[in-house]
């Protein structure tokens, strides 16, 4: 999974934040602490060896990141949002700061998807002054606090609010089915589909939505409900005394509180703990049926 998406690196290290928390409570309860130890000790070595081998693809592929915009989407979508609702209260000199980081494109704003903002983001600018930028965001933040909230509930409502589907509308969800053509004039690559049919079909039905109108069948797409039945586990877990059982549920939660400082909500991205969160409460509902002295 680490090696998936960075994501669960980051969910990692924001678990073991916490277990350091949860360590010192069982140490003042003078409870046994084995089981935690190995834990933190899996954990620790399994973000090690991602870092490695991830470097080392890096290395070997000759990669470079040299765009920090894509981790700044967040204060880009608060920024943004108080330049276009806030600007006749802004002064000529921060207008002119917002615009040197982020040019015409601040007026593109969208709240669900930072990619319009991002994309105009000046990376050259933030290198030459990056503590300004920084000094800017938390100006702005002081000054314009509801602003700035609101940005980040918009950008991160698919995985709080149930009933949100702009998961399925941006920019028809990056259905993985489709093929954009070669990256390269003459690229080796070509589209061969085995299911033809079931692939017309399923891209039918992504694109025109008609699942969003049927009974019930929107909140299973719906990325945020998976969200609440892990909280509902470990909730389930915490009143039943199931400590190791919590391990788990936690970890899956801290991966998803990582995607709230992506540049969007879509499935691809929540797929992880999507695909976990059903059995992770089954495994819920066996264990809680055991005995605490079993």
């Amino acid at each position: 999974m680490n090696q998936f998406r960075n994501n669960a690196i980051y969910g990692i290290l924001l678990f073991l934040i916490i277990l350091i928390f949860v360590g010192l409570f069982l140490l003042a309860k003078r409870v046994k602490l084995s089981l935690f130890w190995k834990l933190f000790g899996v954990l620790i070595l399994s973000v090690v060896l991602s870092i490695i081998t991830s470097s080392a693809v890096i290395r070997i592929s000759s990669a470079t990141i040299d765009n920090k915009g894509e981790i700044l989407s967040i204060p880009g979508q608060q920024i943004a949002r108080v330049y276009i609702y806030q600007m006749d209260n802004l002064s000529k000199e921060e207008k002119e700061k917002i615009e040197y980081y982020y040019g015409d494109g601040i007026l593109d704003y969208l709240p669900e998807i930072a990619d319009p903002v991002k994309g105009s983001w000046d990376n050259e600018n933030y290198e030459q002054d990056t503590w300004g930028y920084y000094k800017l965001w938390v100006k702005l933040g002081l000054k314009y606090p509801k602003e700035f909230i609101v940005a980040f509930l918009l950008n991160t409502k698919g995985l709080w609010h149930i009933g949100d589907i702009t998961h399925s509308t941006i920019r028809d969800a990056y259905l993985e089915l489709k093929f954009w053509g070669p990256l390269v004039k003459g690229h080796t690559v070509y589209e061969q589909s085995m299911l033809p049919w079931l692939k017309e079909l399923i891209i039918f039905i992504n694109d025109s939505r008609i699942y969003q109108d049927m009974p019930f069948i929107p909140i299973i797409f719906a990325p945020a409900i998976y969200n609440w039945i892990i909280l509902l586990g470990i909730m389930i877990a915490i009143y039943r005394r199931k400590w190791e059982a919590v391990v788990p549920g936690g970890f899956i939660l801290c991966y998803s509180i990582t995607l709230l400082l992506g540049p969007c909500i879509l499935m691809r991205y929540c797929f992880a703990y999507i695909l976990a969160a059903p059995f992770y409460l089954l495994y819920i509902l066996g264990v809680s049926r055991v005995h605490s002295d079993d």
